[in-house]
């Protein structure tokens, strides 16, 4: 956990512009999913859809959703990060190890991944599961409104979100954009 006496000198990104940056991604993968989804109906209206047809279909858009939110892990930021000029680094402010970035990914996304394991398996278990993750994936962001300014999965990894203007004023950063 942040000391609070830390979180005074170093500008966390705030509530809005994280939210904002979560609509961003929402609205652009919906709309790729949304394309999708129209294509493989397209393809669907010549024919009646077969059961594993449209697991493919499904299975492609889980896909698409971790390849998206793999970003992340990459390039410490997302399209809507991006967007509003956020990025991802330890707490401190320092550049991200790939390791934390994963330790991050991986606990802000484990509803999804328990929710595609469900959707591969047809375990009910495991849907039931994945809600209840979701649900405190969820508690958990909103933990982010707090006076740190860190969700659980930020506290977890040892992980922030700063504004890259807060960032470029630190030595040896280098911001994705100026």
């Amino acid at each position: 956990m942040v000391d609070s006496s830390d979180v005074i000198e170093m500008e966390r990104a705030g509530a809005m512009r994280r939210i904002a940056a979560a609509a961003i991604d929402v609205v652009a993968l919906g709309s790729i999913a949304l394309f999708i989804s129209y294509i493989g109906w397209y393809f669907s209206a010549m024919g009646v859809p077969t059961a594993i047809q449209e697991a493919r279909w499904g299975l492609l858009l889980n896909c698409l959703v971790l390849i998206y939110s793999s970003s992340e892990v990459f390039a410490a930021t997302s399209l809507g990060k991006l967007v509003v000029r956020l990025r991802i680094t330890n707490a401190d402010g320092t550049a991200a190890t790939r390791y934390k970035l994963i330790s991050r990914w991986s606990t802000k996304w484990s509803y999804f991944l328990i929710g595609s394991l469900a959707y591969v398996t047809s375990a009910v278990i495991l849907r039931w599961l994945a809600g209840l993750m979701g649900l405190l994936v969820l508690i958990g962001c909103l933990a982010g409104l707090g006076e740190t300014g860190m969700s659980w999965h930020d506290q977890w990894a040892k992980t922030a979100v700063f504004h890259l203007r807060w960032l470029s004023k630190q030595r040896g950063f280098e911001p994705l954009l100026k």
